[in-house]
């Protein structure tokens, strides 16, 4: 990735039926989620729409098994940065992929990070940003941890 945010597009002109549809956004307990949270609520911001951030918990990631106090922190300091945008956060107990694909069939954009992993676990793991690239019915945002 270009360290800039990638968005894709697929098929007809999204804008008609999603024009009050929120901005999903993927949450990674892993992860800095500075600039994916910027992204998102910069966009649901200029487009006058909610944003739903979902953070998925799986029994793969032990130590992951839901939002640590830090990212809590990060998610109330960029959230009180834009008092104007409606959100709502949801933890579900599910794969990050089917969750952010089901919430992507009534989303006007679906926001997800990129971790670039080392060339070894890009092989043997499939990630998130990937997999809703490649099947999500809105468009897909991914950002990098540089924004």
């Amino acid at each position: 990735m270009s360290g800039r945010p990638l968005v894709v597009v697929r098929g007809e002109d999204p804008g008609e039926g999603t024009a009050r549809c929120p901005v999903v956004v993927g949450l990674d307990p892993a992860a800095d989620n500075s600039a994916v949270l910027a992204f998102a609520l910069d966009f649901a911001r200029q487009h006058a729409v909610p944003v739903h951030l979902v953070h998925a918990v799986t029994g793969r990631f032990r130590k992951h098994a839901g939002p640590s106090e830090a990212m809590v922190a990060e998610l109330v300091g960029w959230l009180s940065a834009y008092p104007d945008v409606p959100f709502e956060h949801q933890i579900v107990r599910d794969f990050p992929e089917r969750v952010l694909l089901d919430r992507a069939r009534h989303a006007a954009l679906l926001v997800v990070g990129d971790r670039r992993r080392n060339p070894v676990r890009r092989v043997l793991c499939t990630s998130v940003s990937r997999t809703v690239l490649h099947y999500a019915p809105c468009p897909v945002s991914v950002v990098g941890a540089g924004g």
